[in-house]
């Protein structure tokens, strides 16, 4: 299981240096994250690979 405070822990130390901006399926589990751009289930497959693309990181939990 995932812990969303240490993910929460990142955010808060990068804040006003990194924008995160937390994706996912609205069927997915996701903890909302406080600092982020939030567009969890508001994005079609052609924009989610566009935001990927664009990142500088990107990270992805382990699938169980």
């Amino acid at each position: 299981m995932v812990d969303s405070r240490r993910y929460q822990q990142v955010v808060d130390h990068f804040s006003g240096k990194i924008q995160f901006v937390q994706i996912g399926a609205q069927c997915d589990v996701h903890s909302s994250l406080r600092g982020v751009v939030d567009l969890r289930g508001k994005t079609n497959l052609r924009e989610l690979v566009r935001l990927v693309y664009h990142s500088k990181v990107y990270y992805a939990p382990p699938v169980c």
